[in-house]
């Protein structure tokens, strides 16, 4: 008899569905606006990217958010990227 760890084995290195997109938002928020900020402050539900940071940097967010959302689209390969909040 095989033990259960042998069949949940390649299920070890699976990351959620949005962790590659949270990635990218990060990444292009950096280089884009120079403003570093933690995958876990990025959430992504329903095709709105939600950015939990202070008002200030979200209103910069808000300011740009339309090429913001050209790059994440076009370096995701998503179009179901609808807002940034």
């Amino acid at each position: 008899m095989e033990k259960l760890s042998a069949f949940t084995e390649k299920f070890k290195n699976l990351t959620p569905p949005d962790d590659a997109l949270r990635s990218i938002v990060a990444r292009i928020l950096a280089e884009e606006l120079g403003i570093e900020i933690k995958k876990s402050n990025i959430r992504v539900h329903n095709a709105v990217v939600y950015i939990k940071a202070p008002s200030l940097i979200k209103n910069e967010i808000f300011i740009r958010r339309e090429s913001l959302l050209k790059k994440i689209r076009a370096e995701s390969g998503k179009k179901t990227v609808a807002d940034i909040k």
